[in-house]
């Protein structure tokens, strides 16, 4: 198998996996899983760093991380 389809197919089943499981436990909440696939993303793009070369995500990275520490900070006042 060629690196590159290995790579696809780590992010690709990395990002179905958490929305599986969120939706088999009953999770509603939408944040809850856009915060989950983020972290799935990082997770597969420190283990396997040939997406993030093939790709140039870093704009995407950003992105990302932006939506990721609002969903946090969001929760975190509903909390406080």
């Amino acid at each position: 198998m060629k690196p590159e389809v290995r790579s696809i197919t780590l992010l690709v089943i990395s990002l179905t996996t958490p929305v599986l499981i969120l939706a088999s436990i009953g999770e509603e909440r939408p944040d809850a899983y856009v915060a989950v696939e983020i972290l799935a993303y990082y997770i597969v793009t420190i283990i396997d760093p040939l997406i993030r070369r093939i790709a140039k995500l870093t704009i995407i990275d950003l992105i990302l991380m932006l939506i990721f520490i609002a969903i946090v900070i969001y929760r975190v006042m509903e909390i406080i």
